[in-house]
């Protein structure tokens, strides 16, 4: 009889979804640290009752353990991004320490983005700032994980549109930069034979040349010889430069970090129509003056148009980034924050799409967007555009709007 009652309380334990030897305030911590870290149920009922001390100490009592899991969560969200941490937890007082750790980089992370964006606005009204606190603040950004694997990613676009690499021109096009509209009909099969284009027609069972009727065949454009030129506008460390093989760099910022950038204001260069010209770069005195009319490849816009001072400003630097760019096939990548654009959940609209239509009023056409970014099991949202040239047809400019700036 008492075999019978305890299988029976374990069947129960099991249907109710218990997770055993478990206070039940504590098992959707224990679900989260088992979820995301993938450590024992006993490792993390031990880390979870850690996080309850930590989170009664921090916001008072926590008897349905809804503080608990929230700085569970956290905890497995800052690990993503710091990895570095994560062996801290094996020691005494090792979860307290990486919480406070965590906490303690976030505040320093959203104190460099209030600096930087402070000391712009206090260059764009003639003012003087601390040039060591804004490098400092610069080179911090620049080595942030987010930073670098978002430059990595635009590297990789680069080389899939412009097929740079051996590797790349082996594997082709993908399909966000050229895909066929239309498909074969069925059963009919493409080949490349001695150079030539031929097609397998099934019902006479045998190969032609001619094209199928009804199939238009779109020419994938020709692979460019690298490296193509690339200007990188507000880049005080001229990250770019780490990939000489893919693209020619150039950097500007209002406050460069490094020797090889270009200290200028990107509004009050001048674009300058000097086709036959052999650099990008009109350069007087080692002083940047201005940029040729329609001289580069690529332009990149990160973490730049969410500090600029209104809606107005971040378009026209849009606008005049297009100028820089070649009409056919020029690109512009623009990386923004998750929560630069859009800060809070209030605002029901698409704010990355408008964004992407309020770009496409200067002459582009959006290739591709990610919102998020992944390395290893670390991710971030991060918008990243990916915009080609068009035919500027003197459309109203619209507005590059940030939440905080919308009225409820």
């Amino acid at each position: 009889v008492l075999g019978a009652a305890a299988a029976a309380a374990a069947v129960s334990g099991r249907t109710s979804g218990r997770t055993s030897g478990t206070p039940k305030a504590l098992e959707p911590a224990v679900q989260v640290l088992m979820t995301n870290l993938k450590v024992s149920e006993a490792q993390a009922l031990r880390m979870s009752k850690d996080i309850r001390k930590f989170a009664v100490a921090r916001d008072g009592d926590d008897a349905t353990g809804s503080r608990s899991v929230a700085w569970a969560k956290k905890l497995c969200r800052g690990l993503e991004m710091h990895e570095g941490l994560e062996p801290l937890l094996r020691h005494v007082g090792g979860v307290e320490k990486v919480l406070l750790e965590l906490e303690k980089r976030s505040r320093k992370h959203t104190q460099v983005f209030q600096d930087i964006a402070q000391q712009h606005e206090a260059l764009r009204d003639g003012e003087e700032i601390d040039m060591e606190e804004y490098s400092k603040a610069a080179e911090y950004m620049g080595h942030e994980w987010w930073v670098r694997a978002s430059h990595q990613r635009i590297i990789d676009r680069i080389d899939q549109y412009y097929l740079l690499s051996a590797d790349q021109m082996h594997r082709g096009h993908p399909p966000w930069v050229f895909c066929k509209n239309n498909r074969l009909p069925k059963g009919w099969r493409e080949y490349t034979l001695q150079g030539r284009r031929m097609f397998w027609n099934p019902e006479k069972m045998r190969m032609q040349n001619q094209v199928p009727e009804g199939l238009t065949l779109a020419q994938a454009p020709e692979p460019v010889e690298p490296p193509v030129r690339l200007l990188d506008i507000g880049s005080s460390i001229n990250r770019f430069k780490d990939w000489p093989f893919y693209v020619e760099a150039h950097a500007l910022d209002l406050q460069p970090a490094a020797e090889d950038v270009y200290q200028a204001d990107f509004f009050e260069l001048e674009i300058v129509e000097a086709p036959d010209a052999e650099s990008p770069l009109c350069v007087k005195d080692g002083k940047l003056e201005g940029l040729v009319a329609t001289s580069f490849d690529v332009v990149v816009l990160s973490l730049v148009l969410s500090f600029l001072p209104s809606p107005e400003k971040r378009i026209e630097m849009v606008a005049k980034a297009r100028q820089c760019l070649r009409d056919h096939r020029g690109l512009l990548f623009v990386v923004e924050g998750g929560s630069a654009i859009m800060e809070g959940n209030w605002y029901q609209k698409d704010a990355a799409a408008e964004w992407s239509q309020a770009m496409e009023t200067a002459g582009f056409k959006v290739m591709n967007f990610d919102s998020q970014l992944r390395e290893g099991r670390r991710s971030k949202p991060v918008l990243q555009w990916t915009l080609e040239t068009k035919e500027v047809e003197g459309t109203e400019l619209a507005p590059l709007v940030l939440g905080k700036e919308l009225e409820w």
